[in-house]
């Protein structure tokens, strides 16, 4: 067997081995049941509801807040086709996986490079730690989706300026259409191609470049208001608190977060938060300000002699400038970095061909123990992503100061059936928090009301009343309407209708204010009772 399909087939087997687990996961908490599994919208979905995903005027809460038609659709059909079912909606994100990956080894392979550093370049690509999120997690499938259409449009466009075809060029245009309805990040589609023209494109007059730049070109500018639009108006794109030297230093510490976890993917978590740097001297900017001059040298010193490790280094550059601009609400994610991950692999598996032609072996073994770190750092990877339990167990163990962590950790065992492993979660996170309140997230009345409807329902009424009183005595300002409510609403299901009444007036009497269910409550017993002494 040629050495070339021994090799695909390697990879592929090492992509089944290393995501494979994840067919029989569940579905995460993390944006899952949002997107798909609880979204009233992807349950009946029909032609209403698809006319409302390609419609950029209908509002986004339902369809993830963004403008990303197509992976509704995707997650539709895997509805329509299997159920509700997690299993099928995880081998589709693999299997999305598995043709980026490969349409990556192809164009590196058209690219000029040599069978092992193609394969290398997909391996590093497919094996990196840094792609299980985006694999894994079925509500990041938009990520691969808009990955692999993006690949397969710089396969096409290099056969359609090598060929000169005009079906190849309109095909390429189709894919950059697809990528940018499949998420908005994928708006560097034409910048991404125009990189790739002018590192290893043969040369053309400048005007012929340009008139086959201009549609990808409009299609990008489109996208790019078409996003920012939607995005103002759902709120995920929000006027900026931010002046434009703080935006800066954001995005540089982001590029330097996101170096950071290129080079030594360990301590990733489900979401980051990135506060602004103060000022330059932030050891975050400092980073990723080395890591900017870094790519811009590697650039300088690669334009003529090593055109693939510049085009590399540009994808990567290229597709950071959507995620790292400030005027989202989040600027770090391992999703993020999926396109990324390709001009990385581009970049690498450049150096290591050139490394090679000098010192073959040394960079082969250098190139299969790299190689086999990630595939086995990513093994582990997506073991944390088997369940909420064991997603968040790893989060509050990376970030053991962080409440949200424990937070969700503890509503996860409460969700399993871990009543008490799950409240000792729940009020560690509210100790570590400085108010009770976890990062916007549901303060501790309310999930210590959740806690005692599962006592409840499970006959230990001691307990739940027991639970429903504590959290009243310890609640906080702004808490106690809450608290009293879920208390009142326990003895009023047993018929104590004082008891009920003694719970809406404790939170009135201390919360004066801000308590308003338990006052309307407390003066609706009042004229149930009143009514009741008349004659």
């Amino acid at each position: 067997m040629p050495r070339g399909r021994v090799l695909a087939l390697g990879l592929v087997i090492a992509l089944a081995a290393i995501f494979g687990p994840a067919l029989r996961f569940e579905a995460t908490s993390v944006d899952d049941d949002a997107a798909v599994f609880r979204n009233p919208i992807q349950r009946h979905f029909g032609w209403t509801e698809l006319r409302g995903a390609f419609d950029p005027r209908t509002p986004r809460l339902a369809y993830g807040r963004e403008y990303a038609p197509l992976a509704d659709l995707s997650y539709a059909l895997d509805g329509r086709l299997f159920g509700r079912a997690p299993g099928p909606y995880h081998l589709q994100g693999l299997m999305l996986h598995v043709a980026a990956t490969a349409l990556l080894v192809l164009l590196v392979r058209r690219l000029g490079a040599s069978v092992p550093a193609a394969a290398g370049a997909g391996a590093l690509f497919g094996l990196h730690p840094l792609q299980v999120e985006p694999v894994v997690s079925i509500a990041a499938r938009e990520a691969v989706l808009a990955g692999a259409l993006l690949l397969a449009m710089l396969v096409v466009w290099r056969r359609a300026r090598a060929t000169g075809s005009r079906r190849l060029r309109a095909a390429a245009l189709a894919l950059a259409v697809l990528a940018n309805l499949a998420k908005q990040t994928a708006v560097v589609s034409a910048p991404l191609l125009i990189a790739l023209d002018l590192t290893v494109a043969g040369g053309e007059p400048v005007r012929r470049r340009l008139r086959a730049w201009v549609p990808h070109v409009a299609i990008t500018i489109a996208f790019v208001w078409l996003g920012l639009v939607v995005g103002r108006r759902e709120g995920t794109v929000l006027p900026s608190t931010l002046d434009a030297a703080a935006r800066l230093r954001l995005a540089v510490a982001a590029v330097g977060l996101y170096a950071r976890m290129l080079v030594w993917p360990v301590g990733l978590l489900p979401a980051y938060d990135v506060e602004p740097p103060a000022g330059w001297l932030d050891g975050r900017v400092v980073a990723g300000t080395a890591a900017i001059v870094a790519a811009l040298a590697l650039v300088a010193a690669g334009w003529r002699r090593a055109p693939r490790l510049v085009l590399g280094v540009l994808v990567a550059g290229i597709a950071l400038v959507p995620v790292t601009h400030g005027l989202g609400t989040q600027v770090v994610a391992d999703r993020y970095a999926y396109v990324v991950m390709a001009g990385v692999a581009i970049a690498v598996a450049a150096v290591f061909e050139l490394a090679g032609s000098r010192a073959p072996r040394a960079a082969g073994a250098l190139a299969l123990a790299g190689l086999c770190a990630c595939a086995l750092a990513a093994r582990a990877r997506v073991g944390v992503w088997q369940s909420d339990v064991t997603l968040f167990a790893d989060a509050a163990a990376t970030q053991p100061a962080k409440p949200l962590w424990h937070h969700l950790l503890g509503r996860a065992l409460v969700d399993t059936g871990a009543t008490e492993a799950g409240r000792a979660e729940i009020a560690l996170a509210r100790r570590l928090a400085p108010n009770g309140i976890v990062d916007g997230y549901c303060p501790l009345p309310v999930v210590v009301g959740e806690l005692a409807r599962q006592h409840e329902r499970a006959g230990d009424l001691g307990a739940a009343e027991a639970m429903l009183r504590t959290a009243l005595a310890e609640a906080r300002p702004g808490e106690t309407d809450a608290a009293a409510v879920d208390l009142a609403g326990f003895y009023l299901r047993r018929g104590d209708r004082q008891r009920a009444r003694d719970a809406y007036l404790e939170a009135v009497t201390r919360d004066p204010g801000e308590a308003p269910r338990a006052t309307e409550a407390l003066e609706q017993l009042d004229r149930e009772a009143a009514l009741r002494r008349e004659p």
